[in-house]
C-alpha cells in the first residue's frame, strides 16, 4: 500500500503547478498590456516622453494609438501596430516630424505641424526611439 501513495503524491501536486502556472501567464499578460508604455518611455527618455506629451499626444494620443478626437478625426494611425511599424523608416518618421503632414489620405485630410525650427536634432531623435517603443 505504500508503495502507491507514493505514486499517487505527485498527482497532488498538479493543481498546485497549474494555478502557479496560470499566475505566472496572468503577471506577464498584465504586464503586456502596460509595457508598451514602459519600453517607450525608457526608449526615448524622460525628454522625449515630456517632448511626446507637449507637441504629439492631442492628436495622436499618450500611447501612439491616434485615440484622440483629433486623431480620430484626422485618421492617424496607431503607431503601436508592428506593420506601422514596418512600412514606417526611422527617415520617414523623421521627416514627418521635420517638414510636417498636409495630405489627404482616403478621403480624410491629415494635417501635421513642422517641427524642424522647434526642435533640435537630438530631440527628434529621442521621438523616434519614444516612438519605435510603442511598437507591440
Amino acid at each position: 500500500m505504500r508503495a502507491s501513495t507514493r505514486i499517487r503524491r505527485p498527482f497532488l501536486w498538479i493543481p498546485l503547478i497549474l494555478s502557479f502556472c496560470a499566475s505566472i501567464a496572468a503577471v506577464q499578460l498584465a504586464d503586456g498590456v502596460v509595457a508598451p508604455q514602459r519600453a517607450s518611455a525608457q526608449a526615448g527618455g524622460e525628454e522625449g516622453s515630456r517632448l511626446f506629451r507637449a507637441k504629439c499626444a492631442s492628436c495622436h494620443g499618450p500611447d501612439g494609438r491616434g485615440h484622440t478626437k483629433q486623431g480620430e478625426k484626422m485618421a492617424i494611425p496607431d503607431m503601436t501596430q508592428a506593420a506601422w511599424h514596418t512600412a514606417h523608416t526611422d527617415a520617414q518618421i523623421r521627416t514627418s516630424i521635420n517638414n510636417g503632414l498636409d495630405r489627404e489620405k482616403n478621403g480624410t485630410r491629415q494635417k501635421m505641424a513642422a517641427f524642424r525650427t522647434k526642435l533640435r536634432p537630438e530631440q527628434v531623435n529621442q521621438l523616434i526611439a519614444l516612438i519605435r517603443g510603442f511598437r507591440h
